[in-house]
């Protein structure tokens, strides 16, 4: 299989490079007799006829480059609003769990494999809509919560997680200070530096 992937490959290249050469090739003779038209033309002719080659070059550049961006920015937006769908249950998750902690809350508490599954479920989501940011975040997020870890460095790789989220949906984190999010968490941020 292998074999014949490599050999299309090498055919398509083969293909591809004849229509760039007999194009290139072609196209010097049309430059060469448009240059030696031009010559014998007046400048009255010539120059206006220049201008609006010229303006129409680049009124095309111009709308094509705008329908791109267009294009461009209602993919992101689609793709936007599935994102913000699947960090939202995320974050409600990790909400739900920290009140299971509370006292009081101990309803809320997620059995172990409900949690699996809608992590799993979480996963399966972000390989497919989420920036490379946020992967690389939550891997190190489940790296550190799946070995004997402290509180302080649990919502350490929370941080990280949620600013990639919020960048990725495109939110600014700008003026947010260092572990923002994780200090957020708890009913005393300042005891984020005592854990």
């Amino acid at each position: 299989m292998k074999t014949l992937g490599f050999f299309f490959a090498i055919i398509v290249l083969l293909v591809g490079g004849g229509l760039v050469g007999f194009v290139a090739y072609h196209g010097w003779f049309v430059a060469i007799a448009v240059i030696e038209g031009a010559k014998t033309l007046e400048p009255k002719i010539y120059v206006p006829l220049v201008v609006t080659v010229f303006s129409a070059a680049i009124g095309l550049i111009a709308a094509l480059y705008t329908q791109s961006s267009i294009r461009k920015r209602e993919i992101e937006e689609a793709h936007r609003n599935r994102k913000i769908e699947i960090y939202y249950g995320f974050l409600k998750l990790v909400q739900k769990m920290l009140l299971a902690q509370k006292e009081g809350f101990e309803d809320q508490a997620v059995d172990e494999k409900e949690l699996l599954l809608m992590l799993s479920d979480f996963r399966v989501d972000i390989t497919l809509w989420a920036s490379p940011k946020v992967l690389n975040s939550f891997q190190n997020f489940l790296s550190v919560s799946a070995g004997r870890s402290s509180s302080k460095e649990l919502l350490s790789q929370i941080d990280p997680l949620y600013k990639a989220m919020r960048r990725d949906i495109g939110l600014s984190n700008t003026g947010l200070e260092n572990h923002y999010f994780a200090k957020s968490m708890l009913i005393d941020p300042s005891e984020f530096d005592q854990l």
